[in-house]
């Protein structure tokens, strides 16, 4: 008799159990769940330690006192100038994070040709999107020495996604992303070059950079075309050491603060609004609240070189 009783009690128990898992995973899959575990999430990685900055990278960032002297856009002449002192300190990749498809003014030619023989500088172009119709790499630049800037914001405004790879189109012709091209150009010196597996996800040096699927952890349904991976931050305070153009035109940074590492040419300035919300965006990481474009660049090719080269794993789901 006691053992029928406690049949009857456990029951219900497990019934009730069963529906209440049945709807939290019918709940999940609604995506009624999606923004409060991103949320979650965003606060995982802010209780993180900060692992501080990457010695492979330096940023020369415009700031405002730089377009206060320099103007902007900046002058070819400066631009060109600016470049060629920092090749003289023998980085191992510049990255240019300024359109310039246009031309600014009677100097451009000479840029060009400067861009044009450079072997170690990528310039950026950009694919078309709902906001605009993208924007095009410097004119007669080969294909496969342009990255891609775009980046994967979520639905509700943050950068959480690397995207490394995307599909061809006009006007920016490159499958590569102005990051994965400047973390190839860093592994060039260790012979590391990429392969794809057939679902043409990116592999270097036998990793597998496995692609997101778009009901990937939090996620429901989103876009997750190209090889993407979840941006695993390296800090939120300072993604890299930071010189201004002025101080690189004016020779205020020494050499060894360029020579072998991977330098970012891009704007910090707030008037340029090159900002963006990151996982730390909601914490007092940062003085706007967001993250440059140039930075998150930075976020993105640290986490390339630590994943090859230290051996960092990809972020999963559980």
């Amino acid at each position: 008799m006691l053992t029928i009783l406690k049949k009857l009690l456990i029951q219900p128990v497990l019934i009730s159990s069963a529906i209440v898992t049945v709807s939290l995973i019918g709940i999940q899959k609604l995506g009624v769940l999606e923004a409060l575990e991103l949320r979650v999430y965003d606060q995982m990685l802010q209780m993180r330690a900060d692992a501080g900055s990457d010695p492979r990278l330096l940023i020369v960032a415009v700031t405002e006192d730089d377009i206060k002297r320099w103007n902007w856009p900046l002058p070819s002449k400066v631009l060109d100038q600016l470049l060629g002192k920092i090749e003289e300190y023998q980085p191992r990749a510049i990255g240019l994070d300024i359109f310039r498809d246009k031309a600014v003014d009677s100097d451009h030619e000479q840029l060009l040709n400067h861009l044009q023989q450079s072997d170690i500088i990528t310039p950026i172009c950009k694919h078309p999107d709902s906001k605009d119709s993208g924007t095009p790499p410097p004119n007669s630049i080969e294909a496969e020495r342009v990255g891609f800037s775009d980046v994967a914001e979520d639905a509700d405004g943050i950068i959480r996604r690397n995207l490394l790879l995307r599909e061809l189109s006009k006007p920016c012709p490159t499958e590569y992303s102005f990051s994965l091209q400047l973390a190839l150009k860093y592994l060039e010196v260790g012979n590391i070059q990429p392969d794809f597996t057939v679902n043409k996800e990116l592999i270097l040096r036998n990793v597998v950079f496995k692609s997101l699927q778009n009901n990937f952890g939090g996620y429901h349904r989103t876009d997750a075309s190209g090889n993407q991976i979840m941006l695993n931050y390296r800090s939120g305070k300072q993604i890299a050491q930071q010189v201004t153009v002025t101080d690189v035109l004016t020779d205020r940074v020494k050499s060894d603060l360029v020579k072998n590492r991977i330098v970012l040419i891009g704007s910090t300035a707030g008037s340029l609004k090159d900002f963006f919300n990151t996982p730390y965006s909601s914490s007092s990481f940062n003085n706007f609240g967001k993250m440059a474009g140039v930075e998150i660049q930075a976020q993105s090719i640290s986490q390339i070189l630590s994943v090859v080269l230290n051996k960092q794993p990809l972020l999963s789901a559980l």
